[in-house]
């Protein structure tokens, strides 16, 4: 149960997300201010598998506008909240049991009442940055005009895609393999071989992929996730 009694100025916010365990979990937060004026902000979470948890993410004497909640598996839950004085916060718990951590300003805005300046984007990411897929607001009152500003760091599931040449590749024993643009994975036979970048432009990626097993000759298949990877170059040497 959600312990804000005697409070006014209330919201809710509440998004079904799955973890990183496969658990669904109803997450909520809520706002309001206590008898004492501090605004409050609090989550509560239910799991499909029954465990509850609630926890304070924020008290402050500012107005509390705006709040959304998001995730990510390195992160956990990220809560994100606007303030009337115009910067919009963040703070994140790795698990529902955790204590939220320290609140981090992420976007800072025109104060202009109590509307809703933000959105969060969900990317189901393996990770967030400082940004986690915010959809920002932005007003220029003098020149009465309107903005969306879209703001992400993040880092994406990596997903194979099987590239099939033209050509079948074969090697010899200490034969360095150079490809153009980049790749996940290089294998022969149940063996992965251990790949070092060695040149990234904005042009082409460069790698080095070396085989530790020594065998006279090995047929080599590449895995990628660059619709671009069109080309191999091959180097004996």
């Amino acid at each position: 149960m959600m312990d804000a009694a005697d409070a006014s100025s209330t919201s809710v916010f509440a998004q079904m997300f799955t973890e990183r365990d496969g658990i669904d979990t109803m997450f909520v937060t809520y706002r309001f201010q206590d008898v004492a004026g501090t605004y409050k902000l609090r989550s509560y979470a239910i799991r499909s598998n029954g465990e509850k948890q609630h926890n304070q993410i924020a008290s402050t004497s500012n107005i509390i506008t705006q709040h959304q909640v998001t995730y990510s598996k390195d992160q956990g839950f990220i809560a994100l909240y606007a303030i009337l004085a115009g910067v919009i916060y963040k703070s994140s718990q790795y698990n529902i049991s955790d204590k939220w951590s320290s609140v981090e300003a992420v976007e800072s805005f025109e104060s202009r009442g109590a509307g809703f300046i933000f959105e969060c984007v969900n990317l189901n990411p393996i990770s967030y940055g400082k940004y986690p897929g915010l959809l920002v607001l932005a007003q220029n009152p003098s020149e009465r005009t309107d903005a969306l500003k879209f703001k992400a760091n993040f880092k994406l599931d990596t997903k194979s895609n099987t590239i099939i040449l033209d050509k079948p590749i074969t090697t010899q024993v200490g034969e360095v393999i150079k490809f153009l643009d980049y790749d996940l994975e290089i294998k022969a036979g149940e063996e992965t071989a251990t790949i070092t970048p060695t040149e990234i432009t904005n042009d082409y990626y460069e790698y080095d992929a070396k085989f530790d097993k020594k065998e006279a000759e090995r047929k080599v298949i590449v895995v990628g996730r660059n619709s671009k990877l069109t080309t191999l170059y091959y180097y004996n040497y």
